[in-house]
């Protein structure tokens, strides 16, 4: 809940749901050991917390540009959830949480420097 509330993790959050997840981030292992230049960045996201009914994991090989999980995935799941609560007629649990990419307000530091790492996305 913190990392999709507070932390790295809020591209995830979608309006009205309470949402919790983890990203991460790696470098991929070789037969040398890590290969330079290669990751996967990745994102778990559960909704609603208040009574799970979706786990939903996005992994990117290889992302272009950046590749940290909040970033390259976090998003993917974020777009993926809306779909889902709506599809499956899922009832909010958090109606007081915005969709983090609707909010129109002044950003923290981390948020803008979130925002810069995810081109062409909006706050």
């Amino acid at each position: 809940k913190t990392v999709v509330q507070e932390g790295t993790g809020k591209p995830a959050q979608i309006g009205g749901f309470s949402v919790g997840g983890k990203t991460w981030s790696a470098q991929v292992a070789g037969p040398r050991g890590y290969e330079a230049g290669h990751y996967v960045a990745s994102f778990v996201g559960m909704v609603p917390l208040s009574k799970p009914r979706l786990v939903i994991l996005c992994a990117v090989f290889n992302p272009k540009g950046v590749h940290w999980g909040a970033a390259v995935a976090a998003p993917v799941v974020h777009n993926i959830e809306k779909i889902a609560v709506r599809e499956m007629h899922l009832t909010p649990d958090a109606p007081e949480l915005t969709d983090w990419f609707d909010r129109n307000k002044r950003l923290s530091k981390q948020d803008q420097e979130l925002q810069e790492d995810l081109p062409g996305q909006s706050l």
